[in-house]
C-alpha cells in the first residue's frame, strides 16, 4: 500500500476531523483507504486496498476495479487501453505501453491489449507478453512525483496506439477530460467486467494544490474531477489514461484521497512534463521505432535526439535477487536507470533495461544487501552495461556489498585505446583438485574465484573478464589439493592479461608447475595512458607474498605431520591448507593445531 508523506498525513488528519467529522473510533485507515491508488500487495487481503495476484487469472475476479460515476465504454472505443494485473495502461506505440511507476509488478508477465471485458480476449483483445519495464529514473514513491513507467512488449500489437500530448498548455482550465479503466465503482467497492469511462473537468492547479496541502507539482501533476464529487477514478485504475476532448492522452492515473469525494479531485501524472523521456524510451526500446526517432515528432509520441545514445543494463541475478539493487547515474547524480532492492524477485532471472541518454560521464553501481555479491555461492550472477550495443563494462558478480565503474557516452579521445582485462585458467586431467582466485588487496575481496570441484571437465579452459581498478594491487592465488600442480595429464596454466586494441599484454603467468600452493601479486598502473608503453603493468617486484611450499616463514608449518584417521593416515599441514572444509573441521583438534599452528592460526589463507 502507498502512504502519504508525513506532512500531508498530519494535515489530512486535521482536515478529516474538521470537515468530515470522522473520529478515530470509526475510521482508522487515514493513510491507506484515503489514498485512492495504492501500491499492490502480493497476496489477497480483505480490505479496500487493491490486491494483485502474481499470475493474472484467465477469468474475471472480484476486485476493486471500476470507474466511479461512469458508464460502459462502447466496444472498440478505446482499442489502446491495456490491462495489467491490477492496473491500467495505454498503448502509445505498437510495442510500447505507458503506465504508472507505482504499478510495479502488475506488468511482470503479460498484458491484455484492447481489453473491454475483464481478462477476456473477446472483442479483439490480445494477450502479449512483457519483455521489460523501465520506471522513470526520478520516480518518488513517497510523493508519487514522476509516476511513469514504460512497458516494452515482446511483440507488436495490432491495435491503434493513442496519441500522447506534447503541449504544456494542454489541457485548459475546466476542459472536459475522459478517463477509463476497471476502477472501483465506489470507494472500497467492487468491480465491473466491462471497461468504464467517465467525463471529468480539468481543475485549476492552484485550486488543487490548495486542496492537497501543497503536494501538487504542477509541471508533472494535474488534477481532474467534478464540483461536488461523485465522478472519479478509483482503486484499480492506476496507470490508465486520461484524454482531452480530441482523444489525446494528457495524463496517467496516479493517486488521490478517497474516491469521488468533494474537494478531493483525482491526481494524474502530466505527460507533457516528461515528454522527452517518454520519446527517448520509445526510440530506445521499440523493436520497430517510429520514423520520427530520426528527427522530429510523430503522432505516436515517439521522438528523441538524433544522437541516439542508448544505455542498456543486463543483470543476471543469483538465487536471492531481492537482495540486489543497481543504478546508472550521470555526473550530476541524476539517475537514468535503476532497480531497487526487492523490485525483482525471480530466482536466477535476468533483468534487461534500457534508457535514452545524452552525452556525458555515467556511473554504474550495484549493491547487495547481504554483502555476498551475486556470485557464486548461490548461483552465478553477472552484469553487463552497453552503450548502443557496445559493451562498456560489467562483472562476474563476485563482490561484497557493492561495486561500481564509470563510462563515457558520446565522443571520446581517439588516442584512448580499448582495454579489457581477462584471465584464462587451463585445467589438467584432475580438475577436482584445483582451486584459484584473484584477490583485490585494497578491499580484501575476491574479484573471481573457482573452488576445487567446481569445474569437472578434464582439461577445461575457463575464461573470465576482470574488473581491475587503476592503481590497485591484486594477488593471484593457486591451490592444488594433491600437491602436484596442474600439469598431470595436461598442460595447465593460469594467465592474467590485458587486451589493448585487440593485442594481448600479459600481466602475470603460471605454467602449472607448482606443488600445493602458489601466490603472486601485480599492480595495475595508476595512469592507464601508459597502456601503449612496453611495460604496461608493474609487477610488485615479482614478490611472492606468501612463500611457496616448504619455505620456513611465519605463515608456513613446513612438512609437519599429524594423524587424521586410520583410513587417511598421516597428512601434512599443506594438505590441510589446500581444502577449506577439512581446514575448518580439523583445526578444532588439539593435535592438529599443535602440528600446524600457523596454518590453523594467523595465516589467513582463506580471506
Amino acid at each position: 500500500m502507498k502512504f502519504l508523506p508525513t506532512a500531508l498525513a498530519l494535515w489530512l488528519f486535521q482536515e478529516v476531523l474538521a470537515n468530515d467529522n470522522i473520529s478515530q473510533a470509526t475510521e482508522d485507515t487515514t493513510t491507506s483507504r484515503h489514498l485512492r491508488k495504492p501500491k499492490k500487495t502480493k497476496s489477497i487481503q480483505a480490505t479496500s486496498v487493491l490486491t494483485v495476484n502474481e499470475n493474472p487469472p484467465l477469468s474475471p475476479v472480484i476486485a476493486e476495479s471500476r470507474i466511479v460515476g461512469g458508464e460502459d465504454a462502447s466496444v472498440g472505443e478505446y482499442p489502446y487501453f491495456v490491462l495489467g494485473n491490477g492496473c491500467g495502461a495505454s498503448l502509445i506505440w505498437k510495442d510500447i505501453v505507458l503506465t504508472a511507476a507505482h504499478c510495479g509488478n502488475a506488468f511482470n508477465n503479460r498484458v491484455l491489449v484492447g481489453a473491454y471485458r475483464y481478462w477476456s480476449t473477446n472483442f479483439e483483445a490480445e494477450w502479449i507478453n512483457v519483455a521489460q519495464t523501465v520506471r522513470h529514473p526520478n520516480y518518488n514513491g513517497n510523493t508519487e512525483a514522476n509516476d511513469f513507467m514504460i512497458v516494452k512488449l515482446s511483440s507488436a500489437s495490432s491495435a491503434t496506439p493513442v496519441i500522447i500530448n506534447m503541449d504544456a498548455s494542454n489541457p485548459s482550465i475546466n476542459e472536459s477530460l475522459t478517463t477509463i479503466g476497471f476502477g472501483a465503482t465506489t470507494e472500497g467497492g467492487s468491480g465491473s467486467n466491462i471497461l468504464q469511462k467517465v467525463t471529468l473537468n480539468y481543475i485549476n492547479p492552484n485550486t488543487c494544490n490548495s486542496q492537497y496541502g501543497g503536494q501538487i507539482q504542477e509541471d508533472i501533476m494535474m488534477c481532474a474531477g467534478v464540483q461536488g464529487g461523485g465522478k472519479d477514478s478509483c482503486q484499480g485504475d492506476s496507470g490508465g489514461p486520461i484524454m482531452d476532448s480530441d482523444g489525446v492522452q494528457v495524463g496517467v492515473t496516479s493517486w488521490g484521497i478517497g474516491c469521488a469525494r468533494p474537494n478531493y479531485p483525482g491526481v494524474y501524472s502530466r505527460i507533457s512534463g516528461v515528454k522527452d523521456w517518454i520519446n527517448g524510451q520509445v526510440c530506445a526500446l521499440s523493436s520497430d521505432p517510429p520514423p520520427s526517432c530520426g528527427g522530429g515528432g510523430g503522432d505516436s509520441g515517439g521522438g528523441g535526439d538524433d544522437t541516439g545514445f542508448t544505455v542498456r543494463v543486463v543483470v543476471k541475478h543469483d538465487d536471492y535477487p531481492e537482495e540486489t539493487g543497481w543504478t546508472v547515474f550521470g555526473s550530476d547524480n541524476a539517475v537514468v536507470l535503476s532497480q531497487t532492492e526487492g523490485e525483482f524477485q525471480q530466482d536466477g532471472g535476468t533483468v534487461d533495461k534500457s534508457a535514452f541518454v545524452e552525452e556525458g560521464q555515467y556511473t554504474f553501481k550495484i549493491v547487495d544487501m547481504y554483502g555476498d555479491g551475486i556470485c557464486c555461492g548461490f548461483g552465478r550472477g553477472e552484469f553487463d552495461v552497453y552503450v548502443n550495443d557496445e559493451r562498456v563494462g560489467g562483472g562476474n558478480g563476485q563482490f561484497n556489498s557493492e561495486t561500481s565503474f564509470s563510462f563515457t557516452v558520446g565522443e571520446t579521445s581517439e588516442e584512448e585505446p580499448s582495454l579489457v582485462f581477462k584471465v584464462d585458467a587451463q585445467y589438467d586431467a584432475w580438475p577436482g583438485e584445483f582451486s584459484w582466485w584473484i584477490q583485490d588487496r585494497t578491499t580484501n575481496s575476491n574479484i573471481v574465484r573457482y573452488n576445487a570441484g567446481e569445474v569437472t571437465e578434464q582439461n577445461a579452459l575457463v575464461s573470465e573478464t576482470l574488473d581491475l581498478v587503476a592503481g590497485r594491487l591484486y594477488t593471484l592465488r593457486l591451490r592444488d589439493s594433491y600437491g602436484d600442480g596442474i600439469n598431470v595429464g595436461g598442460d595447465g596454466f593460469v594467465e592474467v592479461y590485458a587486451m589493448v586494441d585487440g593485442q594481448k599484454q600479459r600481466l602475470i603467468f603460471n605454467d602449472g608447475n607448482f606443488r600445493s600452493r602458489w601466490n603472486k601479486s601485480f599492480r595495475v598502473p595508476a595512469d592507464l595512458s601508459r597502456i601503449g608503453d612496453a611495460v604496461m603493468i608493474e609487477l610488485e617486484d615479482s614478490v611472492d607474498n606468501e612463500k611457496s611450499d616448504g619455505d620456513d616463514d611465519s605463515c608456513t608449518d613446513g612438512w609437519a605431520l599429524f594423524d587424521v584417521s586410520a583410513h587417511v593416515g598421516q597428512q601434512g599441514c599443506h594438505w590441510l591448507a589446500d581444502n577449506y572444509d577439512r581446514y575448518e573441521f580439523l583445526c578444532e583438534f588439539v593435535d592438529v593445531v599443535v602440528a600446524c599452528p600457523h596454518t590453523c592460526g594467523r595465516c589467513g589463507l582463506f580471506v
